[in-house]
């Protein structure tokens, strides 16, 4: 069931992203993504609330540390 729920976590966060194109909710589409890949490993085990811990610290984090590095600062041209 936690497979289900992550899937469709992660469409809504894919087609979210695709209407605003403001690199935020990718990230936790990453993050969902890699919630998804636990929630497999550990298909016999109910373990959503250790998923979701996973979901928002890596989305987070993601947010936070890479999501700078992909935003184009304007040049500002000198006079002479």
């Amino acid at each position: 069931m936690n497979i289900l729920i992550w899937l469709a976590i992660i469409i809504l966060l894919l087609i979210t992203e695709k209407l605003t194109k403001n690199m935020t909710t990718i990230w936790y589409s990453c993050s969902a993504f890699i919630s998804l890949i636990l929630a497999i490993i550990g298909k016999n085990i109910d373990n959503f609330i250790i998923e979701f811990i996973v979901f928002i610290i890596l989305g987070t984090t993601l947010l936070i540390f890479i999501k700078p590095k992909f935003i184009k600062k304007p040049e500002i041209k000198k006079k002479r």
